[in-house]
């Protein structure tokens, strides 16, 4: 079960990784585990989400719908 687990996620990795690099400027590898997946907390800290503020509001308004939708594909 835990390597069903690890391969969707890596597959999640795979898919993911260039967009993720091309839109944040970061690699997407910083914030996935293998088998916990993506580490919104973790990016959220990184983000620099204000205090007060849903992730998915400031994502939406500082990086667009494409890079939400992004995120939402890899939780």
């Amino acid at each position: 079960m835990a390597q069903d687990l690890i391969q969707h996620n890596k597959d999640k990795l795979n898919q993911s990784r260039d967009k993720f690099q091309l839109i944040f400027g970061i690699p997407l590898t910083r914030f996935m585990h293998p088998l916990f997946g993506f580490d919104i907390v973790n990016f959220d800290t990184w983000l620099g989400t204000p205090d007060g503020t849903s992730t998915h509001d400031y994502l939406l308004e500082t990086k667009g719908q494409e890079a939400l939708n992004l995120v939402e594909s890899l939780l």
